[in-house]
């Protein structure tokens, strides 16, 4: 009895075909288990598309912040876009599909208007055209490994080859700005002032938004056409529009120019507004023990001096700091510091 029933009943090589609540037997045919193979490869397709897309634009956002220093809202944008077409493409069908496909158009009409209102690079136009159109590759027809493949070479060459654009552009930029400087100094050498800061006001119209290039232009000011107080104006406007390691920068000029006119508790407020920026950068601490030397604040600067020195004491400004201290402590170590400071 109990090898008939194993004979006859399911198993893992003959499993039931007919359900238990079942009224009658229903085997699919070739052409319908065909039919649901394509739509299942077309699904995995889709799915593939949406996750694809939303690492290839998570890795792209990263990119342009960390490295290129380069934040767009756009990249937000697609970003919750993308997050949209994941949910969506978790059910097979047109609505999936039509999901990808509005995600493809999305991203390139994102940055292109980011490139024609907001000065954004070409470059990310390019790059999301590349994965628009592996989003496309991978949503029409019927999908299989190889077209996911495809579509997902697609959108990591878009994203690649738009950062390396990219980079070679800022490359090329900053070329440019040097040259130009460079070209001003050299008339101002000879006695063409004028036509120098000529140059330096062409090139901060031309990059009104770039915080590195008013830093350019107030050490030009300061250092070459002896203008302390526009060096001090554009010091303050980079301070305005920059942020992070720039945004350091501005403080430490801006402090150095309202101490090169001896306004002191204008510099220390900058140069403080500096260290809560970063407190890891010892020629900050540097320039601050300068500025309460000035200020007749000796301990004060003392206490900075030895921090720096604590802080690069293989350095040469933490031997410059050293040298300073040991100065203040015994005036007559060196001649660097005034005996009555």
């Amino acid at each position: 009895m109990t090898d008939s029933a194993s004979e006859t009943g399911p198993s893992r090589e003959y499993p039931r075909i007919l359900g238990s609540n079942a009224d009658e037997f229903f085997v699919p045919t070739v052409e319908e288990r065909r039919d649901q193979r394509e739509r299942d490869e077309t699904h995995i397709s889709l799915v593939a598309a949406a996750l694809i897309v939303l690492v290839v634009d998570a890795l792209w956002a990263l990119i342009s912040v960390v490295l290129l220093s380069d934040f767009r809202v756009s990249s937000l944008a697609v970003l919750a876009v993308d997050v949209a077409v994941v949910v969506l493409t978790r059910n097979s069908g047109h609505q999936a599909r039509g999901a990808v496909l509005l995600r493809a158009l999305l991203g390139v009409t994102f940055f292109a208007v980011e490139f024609a209102l907001f000065n954004a690079s070409y470059a990310y136009v390019l790059g999301q055209v590349l994965i628009g159109a592996g989003a496309v590759v991978l949503s029409v027809g019927r999908g299989g490994e190889g077209r996911n493949v495809l579509g997902g070479s697609f959108a990591v060459i878009g994203m690649v080859l738009a950062m390396v654009l990219m980079i070679v552009q800022m490359q090329g930029h900053a070329r440019g700005v040097v040259e130009q400087v460079v070209r001003a100094e050299d008339l101002a050498r000879v006695g063409r002032l004028d036509d120098s800061r000529t140059i330096i006001d062409q090139l901060l119209a031309d990059n009104p938004d770039d915080a590195d290039v008013y830093l350019i232009a107030s050490d030009f000011f300061a250092q070459v056409a002896d203008d302390m107080d526009t060096a001090l104006a554009l010091a303050l406007k980079a301070v305005e529009i920059s942020d992070g390691a720039t945004r350091v920068e501005g403080l430490i000029r801006v402090a150095n120019a309202y101490g090169a006119r001896q306004d002191l508790p204008r510099a220390l407020q900058h140069i403080e507004q500096a260290i809560d920026l970063d407190d890891d950068v010892p020629l900050l601490f540097f320039i601050r023990a300068f500025i309460y030397l000035d200020m007749g604040m000796n301990q004060d600067a003392l206490a900075d001096l030895r921090r720096v020195e604590e802080m690069a004491p293989d350095t040469d400004v933490g031997q410059q700091a050293r040298i300073i201290r040991l100065s203040v402590e015994d005036p007559g170590y060196s001649t660097l510091i005034p005996a009555g400071r």
